[in-house]
């Protein structure tokens, strides 16, 4: 059995229809479809240019240095949905260790801005502030200056809209040298607009894909028996002793709104403690705990998560993107209480990254994240 003690996990993708009514009385197809059209608008390049926010960029008039195309640039990774006050991410890499890019907005048409951005990688890593962080999924690359991989962040305000635009991004090195440009379309989403997913849903199961035979269901407590090793005083007697874990996850439940808003929360519980000493044989449970720092034989841990924010569905993708904007974390060891209020936008389930996948199946919502764990939420 493998012990886990979960971090919030749910994610996002989701293959739907929708047919029917909403409260309001609304066709739910026609707001699906007024939400696709609106990301259709073409957003002007200046426009878009003069309502970013870069941190480490200098905003330049003109256009950005001729390339000499002595280093290469790879942006496949990068995605092409952006959110709301909130922006998107830019992944490059390339052959070189990079200093900085260049990064030039047009619109769909073709046509360019008046300015362009000259964008210092390691200031802009240097302050930390997570316009958007995947939690979720395959952990993005920590930033240092002078890279050959680089995550930059393209912060929005309040006047960028749904709709489409474009940009042109060149990296370079400290040498001087600069890659050829290569062109990024992006949307920016509406928050909301797949009906067929709002709702309450509550989670049913859970399993590890690995583990197959230890299936969770919510509010249930399931315990198993494995042999542990420990260190004890200072490393000097090591410890073998059978323990009994006990894991539940109490509830997750996952409030999606039709006005693209939506809530989460989720509790979970372990237990772990000795049942018999295996070596030394001299050693007992009754002396185990002057020997041995009591948290590594026996704990009883609490994990409680909650989080709201906006959401987004990506049609051509069929994919529904949260966005969080507030959570907080609560860790509870052994009686030891730590709280973790976030209140950054988090790319919490989203594009750019394997985060996994959320699929209506059969009247369920079907989890797979990091395509290791599998969750059914029913509503």
């Amino acid at each position: 059995m493998k012990i886990i003690l979960r971090s919030a996990a749910i994610a996002a993708l989701v293959v739907l229809a929708s047919c029917g009514k909403d409260d309001n009385g609304g066709s739910a197809g026609e707001m699906d479809e007024q939400a696709e059209l609106l990301e259709q608008t073409p957003l002007e390049a200046n426009t878009v240019a003069d309502n970013v926010v870069i941190q480490g960029a200098t905003k330049e008039e003109g256009t950005p240095p001729t390339p000499n195309d002595a280093i290469t640039m790879d942006i496949s990774n990068t995605g092409k949905s952006a959110f709301q006050d909130v922006g998107f991410v830019v992944n490059v890499s390339s052959n070189a260790s990079l200093a900085g890019a260049y990064l030039r907005f047009k619109d769909v048409d073709g046509a360019f801005a008046d300015t362009y951005y000259n964008i210092d990688l390691s200031d802009n890593l240097s302050k930390k502030k997570p316009l958007l962080q995947s939690r979720l999924g395959k952990p993005n690359r920590t930033l240092q200056s002078k890279t050959d991989d680089a995550q930059f962040q393209i912060g929005f305000n309040s006047t960028i809209k749904p709709g489409k635009f474009c940009y042109e991004i060149c990296v370079y090195d400290a040498n001087g040298n600069i890659s050829n440009p290569q062109e990024v379309c992006v949307t920016v989403e509406s928050w909301g607009g797949n009906t067929a997913v709002v709702g309450e849903w509550k989670m049913e199961t859970w399993v590890d894909n690995n583990y197959p035979e230890d299936l969770y269901e919510a509010g249930v407590e399931k315990c198993d028996t494995d042999e542990k090793s420990i260190s004890c005083v200072e490393g000097s007697l090591t410890v073998t002793f059978m323990r009994e874990f006990c894991q539940e996850f109490e509830y997750q439940n996952i409030i999606i709104n039709a006005d693209g808003t939506y809530s989460e929360n989720e509790s979970s519980t372990s237990t772990s403690k000795p049942l018999s000493i295996t070596e030394p044989e001299e050693m007992t449970l009754e002396n185990i705990g002057l020997l041995c720092n009591e948290n590594a034989y026996e704990r009883s841990d609490l994990y409680v998560h909650e989080g709201s924010g906006k959401w987004s569905y990506l049609a051509e993708e069929n994919k529904i993107v949260f966005v969080q904007f507030m959570a907080k974390e609560t860790f509870e060891y052994n009686g030891e209480v730590e709280i973790y209020p976030i209140e950054e936008p988090y790319l919490w389930y989203g594009s750019g990254n394997a985060n996994g996948e959320l699929k209506l199946i059969d009247g369920k919502l079907v989890l797979s994240s990091f395509e290791e764990t599998t969750s059914t939420f029913i509503k």
